[in-house]
């Protein structure tokens, strides 16, 4: 992947963790949220930085793969086109002998 897809995979992907980390936390408290009557996390901060963290890496997979997919027709599998000319004409069996 190119300098530039890499950058706008990952700054848009760090936009999209941005807005659902802030959804998600505005509707529920880190501090709240327990996992076997323990404190899922040590502090608030904690809560938002892990959180963020995984998922910005999801949007960057979810974003990496639609530009993996969206490649030019010449950046898959060393693309060669077809050429037709005289060079391309096929031999007649007798001349193979």
């Amino acid at each position: 992947m190119t300098t530039s897809r890499t950058a706008i995979v990952l700054w848009t992907s760090f936009c999209v963790a941005f807005l659902a980390t802030v959804a998600f936390y505005t509707a529920f408290d880190p501090m709240e949220m327990h996992r076997h009557g323990e404190p899922l996390f040590h502090s608030p901060l904690a809560g938002y930085s892990i959180s963020f963290f995984i998922v910005w890496a999801f949007a960057a997979l979810c974003a990496a793969v639609a530009v993996y997919f969206t490649r030019p027709k010449e950046e898959v599998n060393g693309y060669c086109p077809v050429h037709t000319g005289p060079a391309a004409e096929v031999q007649p069996e007798s001349d193979l002998q």
